[in-house]
């Protein structure tokens, strides 16, 4: 797809719908850190993937489906165009008088019209051509009834979808860790970070029987399934512990569009979206409490990119160690 020409007239279409540029190989350097990862955390690099990928097409419908039709209808006008033509060489022949094409004619005059739009979709003229289209069709549909707020609430879904991939992804890599070391939850119940939040005497019976009370390759699992994992201030303070890069692990949790996007998580699933005090305290952003949270285009490309800078860091973080036998010493922020 072309980009969206942000000096096009059609605006509210830019500021409405979301459009990655996949010339910009978004997703090179999480592919390559995939390729690069221990035989265990690499399938859960490409889940992760995955998702992201599964977000932004989400995101992406309605200028996909605006693409497919501003590519229709010019594919139309150069198959006209190609008719007239087709139709002019046979001038004085058995088949003027003819209102179709004969078959071979007609089918050749479809097939210049579809390499005809795939010349113009090589050249910078023509996807800009292409992009005006589009751009007409999604402004046309912003002024249909119940559009704009669709439009907005699949942007607030996006933060949504963008925070469950990132959040499962860290779960998954804790639970996959202590279950290949479990020896290492140790360090949970013992680190002043973290023992108040792991208190392994206080374990689910039930949980444990599930397990059929076996815990030398499931105690992450038992653990995932008993403690909350969710906030970045507990995930800070687990990776903190568990690892010797526990330095690494604060500066990729600690990022700040990594929380923003968390905290609008929380109010999206919470609140509808409807911002209240305790999001003002916590962001500091200029809302009014009762207004509906607004997400941009631009807000999802800046919480798409971090966490996929963040999930790339905890990737190779623990496919580091378990492929070190070197045993882990850190300490990170307090959980909160």
């Amino acid at each position: 797809m072309p980009d969206l020409d942000p000096q096009d007239p059609y605006g509210d279409a830019e500021a409405q719908f979301f459009h990655l540029d996949y010339s910009s190989a978004f997703f090179a350097p999480l592919d390559e850190t995939v390729a690069s990862l221990s035989a265990p955390i690499q399938p859960l690099g490409s889940a992760f993937r995955q998702n992201l990928h599964g977000a932004v097409s989400t995101l992406e419908i309605p200028v996909t489906l605006a693409f497919a039709a501003a590519k229709h209808e010019r594919l139309n006008g150069l198959s006209f165009a190609s008719w007239l033509r087709v139709k002019a060489e046979l001038v004085g022949t058995e088949h003027d008088r003819k209102g179709d094409l004969p078959e071979p004619y007609n089918t050749r005059s479809i097939e210049e019209a579809r390499r005809g739009l795939e010349q113009e979709l090589l050249t910078d003229d023509g996807r800009r051509a292409i992009g005006g289209k589009m751009l007409v069709v999604l402004s046309e549909a912003l002024q249909m009834k119940g559009v704009g707020p669709a439009a907005e609430e699949l942007l607030r879904q996006g933060v949504v979808l963008l925070w469950g991939s990132f959040e499962v992804l860290a779960r998954d890599l804790l639970v996959t860790f202590l279950n290949i070391r479990p020896s290492e939850v140790l360090r949970l119940a013992e680190a002043p970070a973290t023992r108040k939040h792991f208190n392994l005497r206080a374990l689910d019976l039930a949980i444990l029987a599930e397990h059929g009370f076996d815990v030398s390759n499931k105690i992450g699992t038992i653990l995932a399934a008993s403690h909350d994992l969710g906030s970045l201030g507990i995930l800070k303070a687990v990776f903190g512990t568990l690892f010797d890069s526990g330095s690494r692990a604060c500066e990729a949790l600690s990022a700040k569009h990594l929380w923003i996007l968390q905290q609008r998580r929380h109010l999206i699933v919470h609140q509808r979206g409807v911002v209240d005090a305790d999001y003002i305290e916590a962001t500091g952003e200029p809302h009014a409490p009762g207004d509906q949270l607004r997400v941009l285009p631009g807000d999802v490309l800046t919480y798409l990119t971090a966490s996929r800078d963040s999930a790339m860091t905890l990737l190779r973080l623990v496919s580091d160690e378990l492929a070190s036998t070197s045993k882990p010493a850190s300490d990170c922020t307090r959980a909160t």
